[in-house]
Formats: C-alpha cells, sequence, structure tokens
C-alpha cells in the first residue's frame, strides 16, 4: 500500500542537505536509478561503473548555490559522449518545477558551451550531453504540480506541438508501493524505504523493519526523529 494514510497530519520535513548526502555517494546513486527510473532501454548503453558527480566548477554560481541538487555524469557505451542526472530534493510542492528544471539544464548547456570552442560545438557531429532531470520527492501531500513545461506556459496546451512537453521525472516517495521498496538487494530502496517509514509510517514495526534493512551498511544519524545525515563507510 502507499506510505501515505488518509487522513494522517505529517510534520516531518527533511532538509534537502540532508537527501543531496545520500544521492553523493555513487551506489546510492546507481541503486537509486535502477529502482525508481525508467531509462526506456536505454540502461545498458549508460556506463554507470564509470559515473562521476559533477565537481562544484562544471555549473554556474547559482546552481551551485542550490545544496538540494546533485549531478551526475555518466558516460554513454562507446559514442565519447555523456548523460548529466540532475537530481533535485524536494520537501514542499513547488508549481514552478519545470521551469526551474529547464533553467537547470539551461544552465548546465551553458557551461558545456564555455568549456568546447565554437570550432567543435558548431561542427555536424557535435552532440551536446543529454540532460535526465529527477524530482525527489519526500512531502507529506502527495505532489499536486505539473511536470510538463508546457502546462505551466501560457496557451501551452493550445501549441503544444510547438512548446514541447520538456518534462522532469518525479519520484514521489510517499504513493511507492512497498513492492517498489522492499525488494532486496538494493540499497537506494532500502533507504527510501525507511525515508517512508519515518515521514508516512509512525509505527514502530514499520520503522524498525526499514532500519534492519541497513543494518551494518551505514551510519546513520538522527535528530529529533527526521533523518538528519548518512555517513558511509567507503563510497561503492
Amino acid at each position: 500500500m502507499p506510505g501515505r494514510e488518509a487522513g494522517k497530519d505529517y510534520p516531518r520535513q527533511f532538509k534537502g542537505n540532508a537527501m543531496a548526502a545520500l544521492f553523493r555517494h555513487r551506489r546510492t546513486f546507481v541503486d537509486f536509478v535502477d529502482a525508481f527510473i525508467d531509462l526506456r532501454g536505454a540502461r545498458g548503453a549508460l556506463r554507470f561503473d564509470r559515473a562521476e558527480m559533477l565537481p562544484q566548477g562544471f555549473v554556474t554560481e547559482k546552481l551551485r548555490a542550490g545544496a538540494r541538487d546533485v549531478l551526475w555524469q555518466v558516460p554513454v557505451e562507446d559514442c565519447g559522449t555523456f548523460a548529466v542526472f540532475l537530481i533535485e530534493h524536494q520537501s514542499a510542492v513547488d508549481f514552478s518545477m519545470p521551469m526551474r528544471m529547464q533553467l537547470y539544464k539551461h544552465r548546465i548547456w551553458q557551461d558545456q558551451r564555455a568549456a568546447v570552442s565554437a570550432r567543435i560545438r558548431c561542427a555536424e557531429g557535435f552532440r551536446w550531453p543529454l540532460v535526465i532531470p529527477i524530482v525527489f520527492y519526500t512531502g507529506a501531500a502527495p505532489w499536486s504540480g505539473p511536470v510538463r513545461l508546457a502546462d505551466i506556459l501560457a496557451h501551452g496546451g493550445d501549441f503544444e506541438e510547438l512548446s514541447a512537453a520538456m518534462e522532469f521525472l518525479l519520484v514521489d516517495v510517499g504513493c511507492l508501493s512497498d513492492t517498489q521498496v522492499m525488494a532486496p538487494g538494493n540499497f537506494a530502496r532500502a533507504i527510501v524505504r525507511l525515508i517512508r517509514a519515518m515521514s508516512f509510517r509512525d509505527t514502530e514495526a514499520e520503522f524498525f523493519a526499514a532500519f534492519d534493512a541497513l543494518r551494518g551498511r551505514a551510519t546513520i544519524t538522527f535528530r529529533f526523529g527526521p533523518l538528519d545525515y548518512v555517513r558511509f563507510g567507503r563510497d561503492d
């Protein structure tokens, strides 16, 4: 059953920098993508074993200021190109999120433009990096905002073919089923299960079952209930 229960008040909110800390470890990032992101057959072409978290210098000052954002660069097999996974944590619904994610993507391409000479990027065979925007949402209420840019543009629905959908991928923790978070062998599923138990399931049994799934894998520090951060013994 979904994590949220009707009629309950869920006061806990997770800090953006705490959630970002989870995705700064390769194992959690790769497991998260495998568990919750549908890559539509492209998974085999992406070399997650060579994934690198982008250094702060890759993005602009405005994007660096967002502690909730994590960027991973994943090479594409035999192409000499890469995909960028942009993960943004949200604890509240933001109806401007499609535009925000589009601006983030634009800033990434701006930095790529500055890093590559005009002679190369204007050539016929040059390819810009694919940017995959993901919103990891842990809010109390289900996500009710738009995920497509066309839905927040004036008359976007009337001119959808001209405006382009440009949507982001949404992972709404409270709407995940038990099956989605309890599959064994996936570290990210275990962490999301614990987050869900702390946010939406106030029973001790559910909390300790989720906590037990992580035992021996990470050191977890709690402050007044919410998950403050996760510190790993090794980066794998």
